[in-house]
């Protein structure tokens, strides 16, 4: 089940994300809002997290989000439910800052292209300048191009004033050095209730002097998986499926996975690997070709190709060979269709660059794909960059090459987290 949730980005410059200023709307699961509670926000840096806590961040975001069926609200939506009104404003506080880590952990890894986030606190003994509270951001985070975010969250019911959205825009920007390399992007991410719905808000200011901060990558690793860990050490293990360790969470009513790649990784001497590991059989090197699999939605892809609505589905529609027109106009059984797309597709991306500056002024470009529009793509590159452009024009309809395989039908977030809902949370 998906739910929608509008989102208005501001003030990205022409150096980091500038296509992604405007308006859009982004789809995400319950299982992609239940692993981001998990992991958005944990400032301990004492003892091991307790699972109970986690347990607790769940029912908050299921006490701030009424999961509505579609009958009664198309496209879904995520909404306050009515007992919402009964909570004090300590309490309401509370949740709604939860709601807010976790929206903006949403955002930073469907739109910045950054699968993990961190909790900045917890590495404040390693800041080169003494910062209090309040003057510094909530997080950051590594994009999957290797660049360094710093992020500022903010929640509310209702409209954040002036005054606070200034402040948040100077704690957004205090983080100006990550591991030696400057924060290319200084994020305010806040999420606000409008006519009862979730809404998000996204914006970049410009920067000044600020912290620096050193860490160990093999640190960040096991620090950013360590409350899945205690999920998993809390609970009962469900099964073994295709090679995967399920684990039934029955506090938070949902079962819980590392995608194998993930548990390699944390058991060998240098899990920080993993922040630069290839998936999906290699990260973008070689020759990115799509494979069947890679078609997610086979009749959402052919509607978007058959429609020829806007310059980019002309331009793919131009270059694909006659086969692939032919099913797409006359379409057959969906193995056949998928098999054909993909061939199609490869026929695409082995042609000549596809990006025109106007075609794609509407789609929000990845940072891998930004980073090798900058410079242009070498010849040799051109298919590696083609593909991306892809992923990007075709988000949930063609797989992204650089995120952890589906197992079976269990299906990984970008960080090889694996999350399946219970019962209460799939209201139809």
């Amino acid at each position: 089940m998906s739910f929608e949730v509008p989102v208005e980005i501001t003030g990205f410059g022409p150096t980091f994300c500038p296509n992604l200023n405007g308006q859009c709307n982004l789809s995400f699961s319950t299982a992609d809002i239940i692993a981001a509670a998990c992991i958005a926000g944990h400032p301990e840096d004492g003892p091991p997290l307790d699972s109970r806590i986690i347990a607790w961040r769940c029912a908050a975001i299921r006490l701030a989000l009424d999961l509505a069926p579609a009958t009664l609200l198309t496209p879904r939506r995520l909404l306050h439910p009515k007992a919402w009104s009964n909570l004090d404003p300590s309490e309401k506080g509370a949740i709604n800052n939860l709601l807010g880590n976790t929206v903006c952990k949403l955002l930073c890894q469907s739109l910045l292209d950054a699968p993990r986030m961190w909790f900045l606190d917890v590495y404040r003994h390693k800041f080169n300048i003494l910062l209090p509270p309040g003057k510094r951001p909530d997080f950051f985070a590594r994009t999957n191009a290797g660049e360094w975010l710093a992020l500022e969250a903010k929640a509310r019911s209702n409209r954040l004033p002036a005054k606070g959205l200034a402040s948040a825009k100077d704690q957004a920007t205090a983080l100006q050095v990550v591991c030696g390399a400057a924060t290319v992007g200084h994020v305010v991410c806040w999420t606000r209730c409008s006519q009862g719905a979730v809404v998000a808000r996204m914006h970049d200011p410009p920067t000044g002097d600020g912290l620096h901060l050193d860490v160990d990558q093999k640190d960040l690793v096991r620090r950013y998986y360590a409350p899945v860990q205690a999920i998993m050490e809390a609970s009962e293990r469900q099964m073994q499926k295709e090679g995967v360790n399920l684990f039934h969470f029955p506090a938070g009513d949902f079962s819980i996975a590392l995608h194998p790649q993930v548990e390699a990784a944390l058991k060998s001497d240098n899990p920080g690997q993993l922040l630069d590991m290839p998936v999906r059989g290699g990260r973008r090197r070689g020759v990115p070709l799509f494979t069947m699999h890679d078609i997610l939605d086979v009749r959402g892809l052919v509607a978007q190709l058959a429609s020829r609505t806007n310059p980019i589905f002309r331009s793919i529609w131009q270059r694909l060979p006659e086969r692939a027109k032919l099913v797409v106009e006359q379409p057959e059984a969906e193995e056949v269709l998928a098999s054909t797309l993909a061939e199609g597709l490869n026929q695409v991306i082995k042609g000549a660059s596809i990006y025109h500056p106007d075609c794609f002024a509407n789609v929000i470009l990845s940072a891998e794909t930004r980073k090798m529009l900058r410079p242009p793509a070498h010849p040799g590159e051109t298919i590696e960059l083609n593909r991306l452009l892809l992923e990007d024009a075709f988000p949930k309809l063609v797989a992204r090459s650089h995120e952890f395989a589906a197992i079976g039908d269990l299906t990984p977030g970008p960080d090889g987290i694996i999350v399946v809902p219970g019962t209460s949370w799939r209201r139809e």
